[in-house]
């Protein structure tokens, strides 16, 4: 607002200027170089160790600003809409060789900012910066992706000097020269055991700083029968050749047992008996456990020898020399199929084994030992009615209500389980009442009509 007056105090009108402060220009990115502290390799790549955090290696000249948001920061992931501030992209260099991936491209593979540390190999940080009103240094144009690979898709940024092309780059070779930790030892480092107790490793918990869980191979099982000290170890190696290993001292005491007996296991039919804990011989008093696991369309029935009864886990205390029978009978299936699926239910009698659903809707199975004969009854859903059987109906004559039957069981069939069988039930969907009434309207008016005329 602008006033003016004279010596005497004559004014004339404020006159009013309206002032637009806008921000058109870019914010500014600068690198700069590292410091000595820092090595390259000779073709331009800062190196990294794997898990280091990325940003905290950031050379203090590095630099970006806005002339209306300041200072932008060190970069991220990403940024909101209207956030100023630094975002970086890192590329894994797999295009650099014009490789193609497993999908036939040779576009590089894409991290977010810090987490390519954990990627040992070669990468490209893409910097850019962004003020509050979206202006972005460098400007990457409508698709914002950089322009930094030729037309084979290899990486174009270094010129033959070596330097680069741009100055919002940065070439980082990570790599992992730390072995695995074997952070922890179950039960410790030295661990003492009963002698003839079978002996089960505690366990062991293992990290790798870029591979994150590596495998184990673990060395050297004590002799249980003999008390001494025995070394026991584990040697981890990452993928690129870090290696580490622990030792465990393990010591079984001088307790032997002075009587040991043996346990035999036998199986009929098809299935298998686990033992727990499994050895060749036991010292007197052990208690064993055992489960017993049918094979493919056979059931436990029951156990003889030593153990008896149907249950398929039992123990027993090693007291003498024991020979344990698992028996393992054949099985049949039943499948029944409602269709459709919603018309009704089947039941049987006897009841089955066991009753499983099938794999397709409608459909269950009813397991039985051979020889058995089952009948089958349908139960049928409102609206809908029962017209018959399909599959292995052995007197399809049998069907139909019985004497003293609920009038919605409308049919039962027997069936010999003498193989795998399948019987289907089909029903048909009732009209509505009003289908009718329409259709005995109908004729009836087309009657009174044709006696009219």
């Amino acid at each position: 607002v602008y006033n003016v007056a004279d010596s005497s105090g004559n004014s004339d009108d404020p006159i009013t200027r309206t002032v637009r402060v806008v921000d058109r220009l870019a914010p500014t990115l600068f690198l700069g170089t590292w410091d000595d502290s820092v090595e390259f390799e000779e073709d331009g790549f800062l190196v990294v160790e794997a898990g280091h955090p990325f940003a905290s290696l950031e050379p203090p000249d590095f630099a970006a600003s806005d002339a209306c948001a300041g200072e932008l920061g060190l970069p991220k992931s990403e940024l909101e809409e209207n956030e100023p501030g630094v975002v970086a992209w890192a590329w894994a260099l797999n295009a650099q060789t014009g490789e193609p991936n497993d999908d036939g491209t040779v576009l590089p593979v894409t991290y977010t900012y810090d987490e390519f540390t954990y990627k040992v190999g070669d990468h490209l940080l893409i910097y850019q910066a962004k003020d509050g009103v979206g202006r972005t240094y460098p400007d990457f144009g409508g698709d914002n992706v950089p322009d930094v690979f030729d037309d084979d898709f290899r990486l174009d940024v270094l010129d033959e000097e070596g330097n680069f092309k741009v100055d919002y780059v940065r070439l980082v070779r990570v790599v992992d020269t730390i072995a695995p930790t074997i952070i922890e030892l179950v039960g410790g480092a030295r661990i003492v055991v009963d002698c003839a107790v079978k002996f089960v490793d505690p366990g062991y918990r293992v990290t790798d700083i870029a591979d994150g869980n590596v495998e184990v191979s673990v060395s050297g099982d004590p002799d249980v029968f003999t008390p001494g000290n025995y070394v026991r170890t584990y040697f981890a190696r990452d993928s690129v050749g870090n290696e580490q290993t622990v030792e465990r001292l393990i010591t079984v005491r001088d307790n032997c047992p002075t009587t040991f007996y043996e346990l035999d296991i036998v199986v009929e039919g098809e299935g298998a008996v686990e033992v727990f804990p499994a050895q060749l011989t036991y010292a007197e008093g052990t208690e064993v456990s055992l489960t017993a696991a049918p094979g493919f369309k056979f059931r436990f029935a029951r156990w003889d020898g030593a153990l008896s009864g149907t249950s398929s886990a039992a123990t027993l205390v090693m007291d003498s020399d024991k020979t344990v029978t698992a028996i393992f009978t054949p099985v049949v299936w039943l499948t029944m199929i409602v269709t459709p699926p919603d018309a009704g239910k089947l039941t049987m009698q006897p009841e089955p084994i066991e009753l499983v659903e099938g794999a397709e809707v409608g459909a269950w199975v009813g397991i039985y030992d051979p020889g058995r004969t089952v009948a089958i009854s349908v139960e049928t859903a409102r609206r809908f009615r029962f017209k018959g059987w399909r599959g292995d109906v052995e007197e399809p004559e049998k069907t139909g209500c019985r004497v003293g039957c609920r009038r919605d069981i409308e049919t039962i069939v027997a069936v010999t389980m003498d193989t795998d069988k399948t019987i289907e039930a089909v029903f048909k969907r009732k009209l509505p009442w009003w289908v009718y009434v329409l259709i005995i309207a109908g004729v009836g008016g087309a009657i009174a009509a044709i006696a009219g005329g």
